[in-house]
């Protein structure tokens, strides 16, 4: 998991670094997505899904969001496999492009919580929605690793 840990702390100073189309891509998300889809083991991929929100509110200065929706994400990817689902590279997109806007929902819903106040609608669609499409094709990674 060290390996794993070091990975979100690389992708952290690197989405702080670029800006596409006006937007810093949220890469950390990735992270946890794949570590839950290659592990299925729902209780590391909590608790890798906690640590990576840690690290990302302790950087931001604002705790919560993060720590909240990289805790589910982590959760929810490590259970996606199984049941109606098999692993295929369309999974992997499609369920990270979803994981990204909801991720992005919880995160506005707990700043709002408390009392943060959100910009324009408009403005936050565009946002979720580019995050979303930017991370999307990184979920054909999510491969079968266990």
């Amino acid at each position: 998991m060290i390996w794993w840990v070091l990975s979100v702390i690389l992708v952290l100073f690197i989405q702080s670094r670029f800006i596409i189309l006006g937007i810093k891509p949220e890469l950390s998300i990735v992270i946890v997505f794949i570590y839950g889809m290659r592990t299925r083991d729902e209780n590391r991929s909590t608790l890798f899904g906690f640590i990576t929100g840690i690290i990302e509110d302790s950087l931001s200065g604002v705790w919560g969001p993060n720590i909240l929706s990289k805790t589910i994400t982590g959760f929810v990817s490590a259970n996606i496999i199984g049941g109606y689902f098999v692993w295929s590279p369309l999974l992997g997109i499609i369920g990270l492009f979803f994981v990204t806007i909801v991720e992005s929902f919880i995160n506005i819903l707990v700043l709002s919580l408390k009392g943060e106040i959100i910009s324009s609608s408009l403005w936050i669609a565009y946002t979720i929605l580019l995050q979303a499409i930017i991370n999307a094709p990184l979920g054909y990674f999510a491969g079968k690793e266990e």
